[in-house]
């Protein structure tokens, strides 16, 4: 199978598209529509998306894969679709072709929202938007690979040739054919490159609106994610101070209980101390109830003894060690 994927993932800008597909994406990037806020209505075609807020918009924004183009058809056949909204890694060569053909047949406009990015196979399905494109913002090409038998020519002399004859059908300026089969690395286009690509401007009269519905609702959902992150954190911040207060909780009353449990030996081995050696007077019928109080300093050293309530009075106070 044929991808287009880039070498390097590392840009100069932290593109919207890369979060969205980090906060809401798994790694295949397939989407659903629960990945979204619930208040952005959506219908999902694989990596394609449509906004009920933009009815006349789908939105490109994953991998390039296997049978999208047959999700992309289904997506037009379900919606009066009149711009396709790119931000996507690339993928298979065949497949991107195959969308940007379908663009191209239906003289959809493509557009390249600023910060959202572009690249590898992705930027076919750009160029399909020949007399109506738009690249706000980032639009990179390079080398494809194939990881096909190495040595199978006739297969890369193909794609080479469908990739030419598709982008000389969609009027591509030459020097995109030079970046595209002479970079190995990702090479995005300059501002003045992309406005020679370009065919449409920002301030179209007949798209302006709708580009600005478009990027007002990039810049929504973004703020909702955003929020969404932080009562998440601010939630797990929360429960980590409870936690915190917990611990310490937990912490006091085994010390608290552990300070009590060592006094009560200290008591106990006092008095079994006491008992052992208490000279019981042999008139005595059973050991009499006397008070006691000693004084200790450090190392047990008896500091000081006192006398209390005592049965049978002196006989038995004289009889305490």
């Amino acid at each position: 199978m044929l991808q287009l994927t880039p070498n390097t993932r590392n840009t100069s800008k932290l593109l919207l598209w890369y979060f969205i597909i980090l906060i809401f994406l798994p790694t295949n990037y397939a989407l659903s529509s629960e990945q979204f806020p619930k208040e952005f209505k959506n219908t999902t075609y694989g990596s394609i998306v449509h906004f009920e807020r933009v009815p006349n918009a789908l939105f490109y924004i994953g991998e390039v894969d296997k049978n999208d183009s047959f999700k992309f058809r289904k997506a037009l056949r379900n919606h009066n679709i009149e711009i396709v909204v790119l931000g996507g890694p690339g993928g298979s060569v065949w497949e991107g072709l195959q969308i940007a053909g379908i663009i191209s047949d239906n003289r959809l406009v493509t557009y390249i929202p600023k910060d959202f990015a572009c690249f590898s196979a992705c930027s076919f399905m750009f160029f399909g938007g020949s007399s109506t494109r738009l690249a706000e913002g980032d639009l990179g090409v390079h080398q494809f690979y194939s990881n096909s038998t190495i040595g199978d020519m006739s297969q890369t002399q193909c794609t080479i040739s469908e990739i030419i004859g598709f982008l000389n059908e969609f009027n591509t300026p030459s020097f995109v054919f030079e970046k595209m089969f002479s970079e190995s690395e990702m090479y995005f286009f300059s501002d003045s490159e992309k406005a020679k690509i370009n065919t449409i401007s920002i301030s179209d009269s007949k798209y302006q609106s709708k580009f600005q519905d478009i990027d007002n609702l990039i810049l929504t959902i973004a703020r909702k994610i955003d929020e969404e992150q932080k009562a998440d954190e601010d939630l797990a911040n929360i429960e980590k101070d409870n936690e915190i207060k917990q611990e310490k909780k937990t912490k006091s009353s085994l010390s608290k209980q552990g300070h009590d449990s060592l006094r009560s030996a200290y008591v106990l081995a006092i008095k079994q101390k006491i008992e052992r050696n208490w000279r019981q007077p042999q008139e005595a019928g059973k050991m009499p109830d006397c008070e006691v109080r000693v004084l200790q300093g450090p190392g047990g050293i008896i500091l000081d003894v006192s006398f209390g309530r005592c049965a049978g009075g002196f006989v038995n106070l004289s009889k305490v060690d």
